[in-house]
């Protein structure tokens, strides 16, 4: 019977270590994406820079490139905003409701 519980104790063990990094990991991802969206949200705000500072320093090509891509950009950087704080309020309201 010793031998059987030893048995169950490793295998609570073993569980209690896989919840554990499975909480470890998503933690990392979340920080991941948290990092992401962070600088795509910067990027949102200085591309208007970038494109101001083109023109004062006399580059219209680039100033015509960058006012191009402007809206493929803003609305890809506003996707990835949307999708980052929306899978986190999904979350967090399954969550508030599973408890």
């Amino acid at each position: 019977m010793t031998n059987n519980s030893k048995d169950r104790l490793t295998e609570a063990q073993i569980s209690k270590e896989e919840r554990l990094l499975r909480i470890e990991n998503e933690d990392k991802k979340e920080d991941a994406q948290r990092r992401m969206t962070w600088y795509a949200l910067f990027g949102m705000l200085l591309y208007p820079i970038a494109v101001v500072a083109a023109s004062s320093v006399g580059l219209d090509t680039a100033v015509t490139t960058l006012g191009t891509m402007a809206a493929a950009y803003f609305v890809s950087v506003a996707g990835i905003v949307m999708a980052f704080f929306g899978a986190h309020a999904w979350k967090r309201r399954n969550n508030l409701l599973d408890e």
